[in-house]
Parts: C-alpha cells; sequence; structure tokens
C-alpha cells in the first residue's frame, strides 16, 4: 500500500516537472506576444505633393506628404525611384530614419535627383518599410505617388 502511495506521488511528480518545463519553454513567447504593441505606425497617408517643382537636375525635389502617424517608435527604411514619362526609372539613393513625430501629420522631405536626368515630368514613387519594436515583420508602405518636373538649365 505504502508502495503505491510513492509511485503515485512519483508520477505526479513527474508530470508537474514536465508541465513545468513545457510552460518555461511556450510561456514567455506567448506573454512577449500579448504585451507587444502591434499597431502600426501608419494609419493613412493622404497625400504626397511636390512643394517646389520644377526643379533643376541634381537638386532635392521637396515632398509635402499628409499622413496619420500613431507610433515615433519605428525606425523607417525608405527606397525611392523617380520615373521618367517614357518610362525610364531612376533608382534614387535609399534612405534609414527615425520616422519623424507621430503627432505631426504633414512632414516634409527632401529626396535627391541625378544631374544626368533629362528635363520633363516625372512620377516619384516611395516605399517605406517601418520596423517596430518588438516585432519581426516590417510594416510596409506606398507613399501617394508624386509627379514633378525637371526643367532645362537654358
Amino acid at each position: 500500500m505504502a508502495r503505491s502511495i510513492i509511485t503515485g506521488i512519483e508520477s505526479r511528480l513527474m508530470l508537474l516537472i514536465s508541465l513545468t518545463v513545457l510552460a518555461s519553454l511556450f510561456l514567455p513567447p506567448l506573454v512577449h506576444n500579448a504585451l507587444t504593441d502591434k499597431t502600426p505606425p501608419i494609419v493613412a497617408f493622404i497625400r504626397a505633393e511636390a512643394i517646389n517643382s520644377p526643379i533643376y537636375a541634381g537638386e532635392s525635389l521637396t515632398v509635402r506628404i499628409t499622413r496619420k502617424k500613431v507610433r515615433d517608435d519605428c525606425p523607417v527604411v525608405s527606397d525611392r525611384q523617380a520615373i521618367s514619362e517614357d518610362g525610364v526609372i531612376f533608382s534614387l539613393p535609399p534612405a534609414s530614419h527615425r520616422g519623424g513625430p507621430a503627432d505631426e501629420t504633414i512632414v516634409d522631405f527632401a529626396y535627391p535627383t541625378f544631374s544626368s536626368m533629362p528635363p520633363g515630368k516625372y512620377v516619384l514613387r516611395v516605399h517605406l518599410e517601418y520596423t517596430c519594436p518588438g516585432i519581426d515583420i516590417p510594416f510596409a508602405y506606398e507613399q501617394p505617388i508624386t509627379p514633378f518636373r525637371i526643367k532645362d538649365k537654358t
């Protein structure tokens, strides 16, 4: 009788140890996931407009971006392209930055152009990826397309 009681206690103890090991493996990621802020940094892009177009090739294009941003703790990387009316794609230098404050709905941002870009009509396309703390997958956005012109130097 005593032996069966001891065996019962041992098996319950082994079950408790097994459950403790399983909980220590699975519980921390679940708690971390539950406590991580998964709010996207940008709720909506409203518009983007060139405020200094037309420009000369090689000058920076200043774009006024209107958006609803709710987080400012997510650094952003941007890939930019200027596409001519003939369909020629100019890959502009990418940039990494803090992303700006969440309470500002309007921001002005300067995009460099190349001196080799011929005069004409263009559109600026900007792909943004925000990386927020604790989240492995970045939030990706396409900024509204911005038309602009490069003028002839003559």
